[in-house]
């Protein structure tokens, strides 16, 4: 016999409290404190892959470059489908300023390689023509230094995370010697030469430029 739905029962759910145990579940496995939540991640993203990104949905994707297992990132970002569909996505303040706030919360010695290749190459092609991309999005000294605290100055230039944001910081200061009307952006053009002849110049270091408490500290 065919189970009929209890009207009564359907009545007494909360949608909002079922909405936020799917929302505890699926946060719990991805924090992936054990091997099963690894597979499920895994899995999860690639289920995300399949379905794709788009203008309504790309803040619950890049939250998850916030993830702390370099596993899941792989599978994440990897194959490129997710960089290649923000590269597609219309540039505005949110996607942006987005980028921002991801890059503040990591460190050199802490973010996987392909999440920062991914925010960075975003930030690239919005400042590749530094006019334009300032128009869209003016960023600020504090968030151009969450670039710059990504420079490894161990590593050589050619370096991929180094070529990017030497790209960018070389966009943005060549706007110092063209004319402008929004003087207001040339203090933060300026700082990017600044901090990308710093880069360049082994007689001084970058936390003469970037706040200290930025940067990452390596021995040896």
């Amino acid at each position: 016999m065919k189970l009929g739905l209890d009207e009564n029962l359907k009545d007494s759910w909360n949608e909002a409290l079922i909405g936020r145990y799917h929302s505890d579940l699926a946060r719990d496995f991805l924090k992936c404190e054990n091997e099963q939540a690894v597979k499920a991640s895994v899995e999860f993203v690639k289920f995300l892959n399949h379905r794709g990104l788009d203008n309504e949905n790309y803040p619950f994707y890049m939250k998850l470059f916030l993830l702390e297992n370099e596993e899941v990132i792989h599978a994440f970002l990897s194959d490129g489908t997710v960089l290649s569909s923000l590269k597609r996505l219309k540039r505005g303040q949110k996607l942006l300023k987005l980028c921002f706030e991801l890059l503040e919360r990591f460190s050199l010695d802490t973010v996987y390689e392909k999440t920062l290749e991914t925010l960075l190459v975003i930030l690239n092609q919005t400042y590749r023509t530094a006019a334009s991309g300032l128009g869209i999005y003016p960023l600020s000294l504090n968030e151009l230094n969450y670039i710059g605290k990504f420079l490894d100055e161990r590593k050589p230039q050619a370096h991929k995370i180094n070529r990017i944001i030497l790209d960018i910081l070389a966009d943005l200061g060549d706007l110092t010697t063209k004319d402008t009307t929004q003087p207001a952006w040339m203090e933060v053009c300026a700082r990017a030469n600044k901090m990308r002849n710093v880069f360049f110049d082994n007689r001084v270091t970058m936390d003469g430029i970037i706040p200290d408490t930025m940067l990452a500290k390596f021995s040896g």
